[in-house]
């Protein structure tokens, strides 16, 4: 157990750094439990109404559909 814990450790510092060297002006880990995801949100950036669909890393279609995402 106690080496996931490391592993895992390692992984959020990684990804942590990435993010930071990748533009981002913060990161870190958030409680997940109590998100809430949308269908309206993903018809609205379907539509493209604020012209970023699909067109880099901060957008939905980069980290993926938010159906693989929702519970």
């Amino acid at each position: 157990m106690e080496k996931q814990n490391t592993e895992a450790a390692a992984l959020i510092r990684r990804l942590k750094e990435t993010a930071l060297k990748t533009g981002f002006s913060e990161a870190g880990v958030i409680e997940t439990a109590g998100l809430r995801f949308y269908p309206e949100i993903r018809a609205i950036c379907e539509k493209n109404t604020c012209r970023s669909y699909n067109n880099g890393q901060n957008t939905i279609t980069y980290f993926g559909a938010l159906l693989f995402c929702s519970p």
